[in-house]
């Protein structure tokens, strides 16, 4: 077993940092400070006698669910592998407005909209007394073909699934990811932590995060696009494919099964750093 590795620290010249990370570092700072001034101002109002939440309860026969979309504004959002050969989906303190149902083969969770952003889609008296909106979809063992979530803040957790193609977009909040089989993967995170452990996909996973740490561990993928505005990046696993890796400020870490020669012209490595390092072992 070779263990090689090759460590490079590089500050560059002032005149080299790139502009794009701390505009963007600015515009999540001000992001913060409006929704801080969203919450002082509801509590100084009325507004959460308008918001209505509900409990649900829905359960699906087995081979009735072949792709899901999730689009829910606010609360913590579970994928998980269900126990008893059926589909469930259980909600605890979400939104009214939430829909759930089955357009042919595609389970729908869709909280409504009319179109225009509103502060009271965000449950901030829930916040204040202990209450968290929690929406739970489990799902027979089996492949799926795709899984969409749309989900504007909380935490996301996806267990035990084997999913053709994954499309994750999420504000702001965390992403775990674990056990589970992509035919490829899109995660979309503005704000907030991705760890993803025994993740395996035939395609290319790419993600797109502008502030937070992305660790994924115990992993083969075939492909591997990071675009990170702020955080470090660590990946410790295999990659089948190319690696392209943008970071405005942050280390990043590849610990690779792979053999240097994988990279010396079977696939292509492209890392760019503006502030920070970079590190990269070949196990193979």
């Amino acid at each position: 077993m070779k263990d090689i590795r090759l460590n490079e620290k590089k500050y560059d010249d002032m005149r080299k940092y790139r502009n794009v990370p701390a505009a963007s570092l600015a515009f999540i700072i001000l992001g913060v400070i409006v929704l801080v001034l969203g919450i002082i101002y509801y509590r100084s109002s009325d507004m959460g006698k308008y918001y209505k939440t509900k409990n649900i309860s829905e359960t699906f026969a087995a081979g009735s669910v072949r792709d899901i979309n999730v689009d829910f504004a606010y609360g913590n959002v579970t994928f998980e592998e269900s126990t008893d050969g059926q589909v469930h989906v259980e909600g605890q303190d979400v939104p009214e407005e939430l829909e759930v149902g089955l357009k042919g083969s595609r389970l729908e969770i869709i909280q409504k909209k009319d179109g225009k952003f509103k502060l009271t889609d965000f449950d901030f008296n829930a916040m204040k007394d202990g209450r968290s909106p929690k929406l739970t979809v489990s799902l027979p063992g089996g492949e799926y073909g795709e899984l969409i979530l749309d989900a504007a803040a909380g935490d996301v957790r996806i267990n035990g699934l084997n999913i053709k193609k994954l499309d994750v977009d999420a504000a702001a909040g965390d992403v775990e990811i674990g056990s589970c089989t992509f035919g490829s993967a899109e995660i979309d995170l503005a704000a907030g932590d991705l760890d993803c452990t025994g993740l395996t996909a035939d395609g290319i996973v790419d993600i797109d995060n502008g502030a937070g740490d992305i660790d994924i561990t115990e992993s083969t993928v075939g492909g591997l696009n990071i675009d990170s505005g702020a955080g470090d990046v660590d990946y410790h696993g295999t990659v089948n494919g190319n690696v392209d890796i943008d970071c405005g400020t942050g280390s990043v870490k590849l610990t690779l099964n792979n053999a240097k020669s994988d990279f010396d012209g079977k696939y292509d490595m492209k890392i760019s750093i503006g502030i920070g390092e970079k590190e990269i072992e070949y196990l193979g």
